[in-house]
């Protein structure tokens, strides 16, 4: 690819950037606004709340939501989006787990093949959606649904349990911190130094801000969009099996509506629905924080379980409202 070219598409994407922030700076910094509030609320109704227990013990119950969340942040910067990821989640976990338990895998080894299967599945996407040009709503969708009715079959609707190991390697601490949350903060980090500082993070955006511009500058466009979709298998594998280890089972509604809380944290986190916009750190960091920090406080309030969905439903719908409200007023800059 010649260097002017992909420098003039560097420059671009920087100036549609700019000029889209300049203009959101009250709907991408509402969100910090919030995240302030929610913290002073309830740190003032709940002592608990701000109690270095209750802080890693959020981190940590809520961590397969920001793994997963780091996935689709990168599958909408492309233009795209994954409705499969949550039952990706469950089928890896299902088949890892089932070998763990009825064939002596060890619990590596049923990490490598969770993340494989994981990786298999997101390939399967990402060939369905970029070479047999199928929409991807479509196919993640019926990915979703057929993926659920496999674990289904596998497990007969029974529980799985994992090896009780696991467990204490997630709660084991370095420094009084859970290793865990030391390795997700870091997954987060590397995931936006690889967004902001390498060529394929940068082809990813060109991707998202124009599919034709940048497929006329050589970016091979339908390999760069299979790898994100790839990853994004390999991420809710992961995020799936950190979650089972966690609670030391494997439920049969584990990966329910992750897809739409992943989607929901990126976007809160001012990554665009329409591609090409937004950051995985502190971007997608700060839409997570958000959503787990609204749930931990209403269970130290005593809410009803039942009035959890609705506030999830409240939070997507916001998520939807912001993200729209960013897409008009970028179309009246880009306008001038």
């Amino acid at each position: 690819m010649p260097g002017k070219g992909l420098a003039d598409m560097e420059k671009n994407i920087k100036e549609i950037s700019l000029r889209r922030n300049n203009g959101l700076s009250m709907v991408d910094y509402a969100i910090y606004v919030v995240l302030i509030g929610l913290i002073i609320v309830y740190a003032t109704l709940s002592p608990s709340f701000l109690t270095t227990r209750n802080i890693f013990g959020m981190l940590l119950n809520g961590s397969h939501l920001l793994i997963l969340s780091i996935g689709m942040g990168f599958v909408l910067l492309t233009g795209l989006i994954d409705l499969s990821v949550g039952s990706i989640a469950y089928v890896s976990v299902v088949i890892a787990g089932t070998l763990m338990r009825d064939h002596g895998v060890s619990p590596v080894s049923g990490l490598l093949i969770c993340l494989l299967v994981g990786m298999g599945l997101g390939l399967i996407n990402g060939i369905l959606i970029v070479k047999l040009k199928l929409n991807a709503i479509l196919v993640t969708l019926a990915m979703m649904i057929g993926l659920r009715g496999v674990g289904h079959q596998i497990t007969k609707s029974l529980i799985i349990e994992l090896d009780q190991s696991l467990q204490f390697v997630i709660i084991h601490t370095v420094g009084g911190i859970p290793i865990m949350v030391i390795l997700v903060i870091a997954l987060i980090i590397i995931a936006q130094i690889v967004l902001s500082q390498t060529i394929f993070g940068k082809y990813v955006t060109a991707i998202g801000c124009n599919e034709k511009a940048a497929n006329n500058l050589g970016i091979n466009t339908d390999f760069i969009k299979i790898i994100i979709l790839l990853i994004s298998g390999i991420l809710a594998a992961m995020a799936g099996f950190y979650s089972s280890a966690n609670l030391g089972t494997c439920l049969q509604t584990m990966g329910d509506g992750w897809e739409f809380q992943a989607i929901s944290i990126a976007v809160l986190g001012g990554v665009s629905l329409s591609g090409g916009v937004g950051k995985i750190f502190p971007g997608v960091f700060i839409g997570f924080l958000v959503m787990v920090i609204i749930e931990n406080g209403l269970a130290l309030l005593g809410t009803t379980f039942y009035l959890l969905p609705i506030i999830r439903g409240l939070v997507i719908f916001l998520a939807m409202f912001a993200d729209s409200l960013r897409v008009k007023r970028a179309q009246k800059i880009m306008s001038y």
